[in-house]
């Protein structure tokens, strides 16, 4: 099969063969399913409709009509569930003739209600299996095959006063059904079933009727979908392949000088791609068939051109100062020419048929780079003979296969210019010790552009960057400060006491710059010495901060020691006022806690080395440490926690906020724990954003109770502390109750910085 349109017609056949049997089968499923699922849907529709009819007779209707009537009296017509159910659902199958929708029962009152052998059976099942309420499925009734729903109806208690004992039942029941029939039921047992069915025929019906449809629409559409395809293929892809196949062909029967024609290109597809590329490349063949014939033509002319151009090179090799030569893979010389023959003694060609490695037998360099030359490496040396010095280029010669023939070489004498390097690099290398040896950076800096020339090991170190880092860069590159420093360059300033520079990690630090200018390789060169005095610097800025903080110190301790005693004095004349306290030890101990705390602050503030903050977290700890000591009768079993926090405070802001949470622990170590034997104390200091500062005391003990406002306690330390908060700093407490007391207290802080 060569025909790419019957290898695609055969193709797309396949293609909707299996599509086709896919997709039927497919549907033939889902119809199934739909089916039967719609089928039990209305089966539980129906029978969920029945109970619910059931249900609301029960529920409703019952209830009222025993309101009505006396309790001896029963009308089935409107307080049976039974009864009433089955009358409804009689219309219904009036409409539905072949379904069932009934109640039966193994020894019912109604013989309408009668159960029939399934049924029985079933009502068998249920009683076998109490868990299970509902059944549903295929079943035989009377020879025919339905698919039914079972509902139990199983003995409540509120069933008992009709079908319990015959003698505690409404009389009308007795009276029209007699004193036998469905009496005597114990609780849990199934005495009916809510039965719906559906013929089985009718739902094979259903589903034959909805297969048929569905099949029937997809055929079509599957009919339509392959013409379509075919279509498609012919008008779009197999017609267009055609005409480009019968073009190549002509194409091929054309002789080779004619030139190769273009298709006509149709659409923007894939297809119109491949032909656009055929003209394209049908154009450059074209191209590159004349090109080709032009080429050759040139060639000659060229080769004509080589052997004149070969006459004026020799002339050319035999008056430059180099040596060329050649040798095979055995070492031996084949070409020598050039001028500087005459200087080893020799004449051009003269050392041909002679071996490299018998001639230079005592230069082990020479041997060498004719050994890694034959290897097939391409390199460059510098050899030494008879006293010349040689700067030579090696390069294998290699045949079509890839093996080494020999190898050829060029050598330039180059003895002069070498002396005269050594005597600079000895120069360079005298001048470059000195210049590293230097211990302050140093820099050679052009003073026309600012480029920096040079730097010694000291600048690298200083400024921390590489050495091959630093070409190419500017003397402003390195300064903080760039218009000074290219102003200070083109006044020629000769010392420069501070300037700012950086480093290559961004660091600003100051320096000292001394610059003296001299010519150097025919330019103006300045070259400035730097010295770093960062260190000299922090020494005058800790010299005048330490003054400054020993005269904030000397006024602090005035101030704050007259303040101190002005608390006190408040402390003691509040502490009188308090009639429940005004004598005794508990006195005594509060008033020594609030003073020792203030004492605190200045025994730390003295043995520290920063005298305008104190760490709140080492004043706590101590603080609670020593409230621990004087309550240790009443706090044995309790437990303190503080959380450690990096809270610094002024010596201002640190005294109110101390003494505030000396009053919150001394009372929570009082009165919190009356009622208990163990808890715990919390204290949490931390920094919050805005600069502002949350304190948490917190303990488990009993509470404050719910009968007390907390605002307006009029306990002495709670006033205390709400003063000192809102006061002296200006903030605001809360307090939480719940298991035990939570108190917070939140005032802004005081930058340090503005203190120093």
């Amino acid at each position: 099969m060569k025909s790419i349109k019957l290898k695609l017609l055969l193709f797309i056949g396949i293609a909707v063969l299996i599509f086709s049997a896919i997709l039927l089968q497919s549907t033939y499923s889902l119809t199934t399913s739909n089916v039967e699922d719609l089928t039990k849907q209305q089966l539980s529709l129906a029978l969920n409709f029945d109970l619910a009819i059931r249900e609301y007779v029960a529920e409703k209707i019952r209830p009222v009509m025993f309101n009505m009537v006396s309790e001896r009296e029963f009308i089935p017509e409107t307080m049976s569930t039974s009864f009433v159910a089955r009358n409804i659902f009689e219309k219904v199958r009036r409409k539905f003739p072949d379904y069932i929708i009934k109640f039966s029962s193994g020894n019912p009152r109604n013989p309408l209600n009668q159960a029939g052998p399934e049924e029985l059976k079933m009502i068998r099942y249920f009683n076998d299996n109490p868990q299970t309420q509902i059944w549903t499925g295929e079943i035989e009734m009377g020879g025919i095959q339905y698919l039914a729903k079972f509902s139990a109806m199983r003995m409540e208690k509120a069933c008992l006063h009709c079908h319990g004992n015959p003698n505690d039942a409404p009389f009308e029941l007795i009276k029209r059904y007699g004193p036998n029939a469905s009496f005597y039921r114990p609780l849990g047992e199934v005495v009916g079933l809510d039965t719906i069915a559906v013929p089985s025929h009718t739902v094979q019906q259903m589903l034959w009727n909805e297969k048929i449809k569905n099949i029937g629409f997809l055929g079509a559409l599957i009919v339509l979908l392959s013409a379509s395809l075919v279509f498609v293929f012919k008008f779009t892809i197999t017609d267009r392949l055609s005409e480009i196949t019968a073009h190549f062909l002509d194409t091929e029967r054309q002789s080779i000088d004619e030139r190769i024609g273009a298709i006509e290109i149709k659409g923007e597809d894939e297809i119109a791609i491949l032909t656009r590329s055929f003209n394209k490349l049908a154009e450059r063949l074209n191209d590159s068939y004349h090109k080709l014939r032009k080429e050759i033509e040139d060639r000659k002319e060229a080769q004509k051109a080589l052997r004149e151009s070969e006459q004026r090179l020799r002339t050319v090799i035999d008056h430059a100062p180099v040596v060329l030569w050649a040798i095979d893979n055995n070492g031996v010389f084949t070409f020598s020419e050039g001028r500087t023959l005459r200087k080893l003694g020799l004449n051009p060609g003269e050392v041909n048929g002679q071996s490299v490695f018998e001639m230079y037998a005592d230069n082990k360099e020479i041997i060498a780079d004719a050994y890694r030359a034959l290897a097939g490496e391409t390199f460059s040396s510098t050899t030494e003979t008879a006293d010349i010095i040689f700067d030579s280029r090696y390069a294998p010669l290699v045949n079509d296969d890839g093996s080494v023939t020999g190898a050829i070489g060029v050598a330039m004498d180059v003895t002069s210019s070498k002396q005269a390097e050594i005597e600079l690099k000895e120069s360079e290398e005298k001048y470059r010790k000195l210049f590293d040896m230097e211990s302050d950076a140093l820099g050679l800096i052009d003073v026309e552009t600012g480029n920096i020339i040079d730097v010694n090991k000291s600048f690298i170190k200083l400024y921390g960057y590489g050495k091959e880092e630093i070409p190419g860069m500017k003397n402003i590159d390195f300064s903080a400060e760039p218009d000074k420093t290219a102003k200070a360059t083109q006044n020629r300033e000769r010392y420069i006491p501070m300037r700012n520079h950086k480093k290559k990690d961004g660091t600003v630090f100051p320096v000292e710059i001394t610059a003296s200018i001299f010519e150097y390789h025919g330019r103006n060169v300045n070259i400035a010495a730097i010295r770093d005095i960062s260190h000299r610097k922090h020494i005058e800025t800790q010299l005048k901060k330490s003054l400054k903080d020993k005269e904030i110190l000397l006024r602090e301790i005035h101030h704050r020691v007259k303040n101190n005693f002005e608390i006190i004095s408040s402390l003691l004349d509040l502490s009188s006022m308090q009639k429940e306290n005004e004598i005794g030890s508990n006195l005594l101990a509060d008033a020594r806690s609030r003073i020792y705390s203030m004492a605190l602050i200045h025994e730390q503030l003295y043995q520290s080395k920063r005298f305008d903050r104190i760490n709140m977290f080492n004043h706590t700890h101590e603080m609670v440490d020593y409230l621990s000591h004087i309550y240790a009768n009443q706090a044995k079993s309790i437990h303190t926690v503080i959380d450690p926090s990096g809270v610094y405070l002024s010596v201002e802001q640190a005294i109110p906020c101390a003494l505030a949470i000396n009053e919150l622990v001394s009372n929570a170590f009082k009165h919190a724990f009356k009622l208990k034997k163990h808890g715990t104390i919390y204290i949490s200091i931390v920094n919050l954003p805005d600069h502002t500062v949350l304190i948490r005391v917190k303990d488990d003990g009993d509470g404050i109770s719910m009968k007390i406002n907390p605002n307006d306690a009029a306990g002495l330390g709670l006033k205390l502390t709400r003063r000192l908060i809102k006061g002296q700093l200006g903030g605001e407490m809360q307090v939480n109750r719940g298991e035990g007391t939570e108190i917070c207290l939140q005032f802004k802080r005081l930058e340090l910085s503005k203190k120093i």
